[in-house]
């Protein structure tokens, strides 16, 4: 098991032997006692106000965070949640996480995981090739309106309705939304969640989101995704979609 793994799962304080990974950071998900709003709403003969509860729930947290802070654990807030389960991601030292986990009102404390993007299996995970057997089905995706969550699109493609200049790409900061560019008549609205910096692993960039509001893509998975979805023929041949 990797140290940083039996770091993550450890309840006690950390080994005098490992001390050295007492003040290096890891994000965590933090889980409340009180159940989430899906979770809630799910009980039987209980009717649920849905804002007043998730009002609760970041009441809740809210009390959760300052007791952090109370506590002199210098945490980054990441992320709060309040409707798959109650609770929020931070970042936080190893040597806190003894600390987090036994705060009242604490139900759990995990290591958050760490994705990466996987084209190998998608084909046949999303059904394409079943519907490629089917010929032309008719469906053109007319007045359809489709969100993405992945990397961002490069609106200044071509699949995408614009002249697909490769220096409008070069030329476009991707913290800032520059006068004209976006968003465009096919890419109607989007938004950075990460920023550009952001790496969940910390290896090649800040494990720190910085939100902007240019959703422009700098890694090329999101651009693919948006164009097998609503990419119009460009000449570079057909999507999966």
């Amino acid at each position: 098991m990797p140290i940083e793994e039996f770091l993550a799962m450890n309840k006690g304080p950390i080994p005098y032997a490992l001390m050295e990974y007492a003040n290096l950071p890891i994000t965590v998900i933090v889980q409340l006692e009180q159940p989430g709003l899906i979770m809630q709403m799910q009980k039987p003969g209980i009717q649920v106000n849905q804002l007043s509860y998730s009002s609760q729930l970041e009441s809740a947290q809210d009390s959760i965070i300052n007791q952090i802070r109370i506590k002199g654990i210098d945490a980054v807030v990441m992320g709060r949640y309040t409707k798959v389960l109650n609770g929020f991601m931070a970042q936080v030292a190893y040597k806190d996480l003894v600390i987090l986990r036994n705060l009242p009102g604490v139900k759990s404390v995990t290591r958050a995981p760490e994705h990466t993007v996987d084209l190998s299996a998608s084909v046949p995970l999303i059904g394409a090739d079943l519907v490629h057997s089917m010929g032309d089905t008719g469906y053109t995706g007319e007045s359809i309106r489709v969100a993405v969550i992945d990397t961002g699109i490069d609106y200044t493609h071509a699949m995408f309705g614009t002249l697909g200049d490769p220096n409008a790409y070069a030329g476009n900061n991707p913290d800032i939304v520059e006068p004209g560019t976006f968003p465009t008549p096919k890419v109607i609205g989007g938004y950075d969640f990460a920023g550009t910096d952001y790496d969940a692993s910390g290896n090649s960039g800040s494990d720190v989101p910085t939100p902007d509001n240019d959703p422009l893509d700098e890694a090329g998975h999101g651009t693919h995704v948006s164009s097998t979805i609503a990419g119009v023929d460009a000449g570079y041949g057909t999507g999966v979609a």
